[in-house]
């Protein structure tokens, strides 16, 4: 009988020990046959794929920071998405709701600074914030030329530019970050879509702008300008500002259509008709019905800083009634040469107020005609001064200085006798208005030296307006009597 037993309890074990096998041997096969989403990593390690993996999104808080390779990436087979279609390969240049969320998206970039955790697809958004409301995770489908199925990658990180922290209720600017795959190879998207769910059929498509490499010049500069609204500016300044910052050396100039008016549309007009590479109008038909500040300005500066990034070395953000001079140069190439270090991220030109006069001169250049300014900057420091960012160093710009720069790159303010913020406000700023007795103005004619070019080239801009003007008038007045002899 203990004979019995024994065989049985070794058969038992034997079973066990062959089921064990098996067991493992399926797994080992099955391990070797797939393809796994991320690499099984133990840090620290040497594997260089599991070091990519803990360098991504490092520059980012602590509660935003997760190891995101190709985790969460998935092909978005299951289900029947149309590809995004771009007539004439062009953006829409218009806001997109994301459905089922308080979100909209404008525009998609591609960012591949690894400490930044690229690559990845940084999309400029608007929306509620986290810290007041239930936003939801958002995701990100990618969209291939070359490859039928989408890639569905999330959640994302919604990631605040600046925060309202009295409007719980404001819509205010952020960014959505998307991490593209990586292993693979599958390489850039040409366009993205920002979802509630994975792979859901999409409300938005946006064109990744800058999906194909283009060089920088050394010192190219780009100037991005706040959103233009109704009478926001006199034509004749829009113009004087245009070809007083070419003399300065602009390269391109960005500005926002919010509601232009009839004679800065004319403007601009000249110069898209003549195909001006230096003047860029972006679209920014806001939704009225979002409660937003200043016409979604922070949200246009960020577009701006990447839509420029991308093929200027430098980007201004400046606005119409404002002038970053040199005092030591002529220009902002010599300037920037003489300022460049190799730690500063962005250059931050301190505010002098120019009072605005008026000489009788034809025509009317404020910068000519305007001399008197007050004898220091005021304030002094960062306060109310304008900056000039490295592109590829800046993270999230301001309206006068960065909320965010790359790790390791820092702010340098430029001392006012090397270069300073030239501000031609029509009135003057509360604080001059209230305490004039502190302020003492000065003479200043540093600007005569833009005078003669600066003149011809306006006068020669505001005869091309005229003139198309009249023949505009004149075939309106042709096509009206061509009508009336037709009734």
């Amino acid at each position: 009988m203990k004979f019995i037993c024994r065989q049985l309890v070794r058969g038992r074990l034997r079973w066990a020990t062959i089921v064990t096998a098996s067991l493992l041997l399926i797994t080992v096969l099955y391990n070797l046959n797939r393809t796994p989403s991320s690499p099984v990593c133990a840090f620290p390690s040497d594997d260089p794929v599991c070091k990519l993996l803990v360098t991504r999104f490092t520059d980012l808080p602590e509660t935003k920071k997760r190891i995101h390779l190709d985790v969460g990436a998935q092909w978005c087979a299951d289900v029947v998405l149309d590809k995004p279609k771009f007539p004439h390969g062009l953006e829409t240049q218009t806001w997109q709701d994301v459905r089922d969320r308080n979100v909209i998206v404008f525009s998609a970039y591609l960012d591949d600074r690894r400490r930044l955790g690229g690559p990845l697809i940084r999309i400029v958004a608007t929306g509620l914030q986290e810290q007041f409301n239930h936003v939801g995770h958002l995701f990100c489908t990618l969209w291939y030329t070359d490859i039928d199925l989408p890639v569905s990658v999330g959640p994302a990180i919604y990631d605040i530019i600046y925060p309202s922290l009295s409007h719980a209720d404001m819509w205010v600017a952020h960014f959505v970050l998307c991490p593209m795959p990586v292993l693979g190879g599958i390489g850039a998207p040409y366009a993205v879509s920002v979802t509630a769910r994975s792979c859901e059929s999409p409300s938005n498509a946006l064109m990744l702008l800058n999906r194909l490499p283009e060089s920088t010049g050394q010192f190219s500069f780009a100037a991005c300008f706040p959103p233009v609204y109704g009478k926001f500016v006199d034509w004749t300044l829009f113009v004087e500002w245009i070809e007083l910052y070419r003399l300065l050396g602009m390269d391109t100039a960005f500005f926002y259509n919010y509601s232009m008016d009839g004679d800065i549309s004319r403007v601009m007009n000249m110069y898209q008709e003549e195909r001006s590479y230096y003047v860029n109008v972006v679209q920014w038909k806001f939704p009225s019905d979002r409660l937003i500040s200043y016409f979604g300005q922070r949200s246009a500066i960020n577009d701006c800083l990447y839509r420029a990034g991308h093929t200027h070395k430098y980007v201004a953000i400046m606005d119409l009634d404002e002038v970053m001079t040199p005092r030591q140069h002529y220009n902002w190439s010599e300037m920037m040469q003489s300022l460049s270090r190799p730690n500063v991220g962005a250059y931050l030109f301190q505010h002098a107020y120019f009072r605005r006069n008026s000489t009788g001169e034809k025509p009317y250049l404020i910068s000519q005609q305007s001399r008197w300014r007050t004898d220091v900057v005021t304030p002094p420091g960062k306060i109310r001064c304008k900056s000039i960012y490295v592109a590829s160093r800046a993270i999230k710009a301001d309206i006068h200085f960065p909320y965010a720069l790359v790790e390791k790159f820092e702010e340098y303010v430029v001392p006012p006798e090397v270069a300073m913020l030239h501000h031609y406000r029509p009135e003057p700023m509360e604080n001059f208005r209230k305490h004039p007795e502190q302020y003492n103005f000065v003479e200043d004619t540093h600007m005569d030296r833009y005078k003669n070019a600066l003149k011809r080239i306006v006068l020669k801009r505001l005869d091309d307006l005229f003139m198309k003007a009249r023949n505009a008038t004149r075939q309106y007045s042709r096509q009206s009597r061509i009508n009336k002899a037709q009734i």
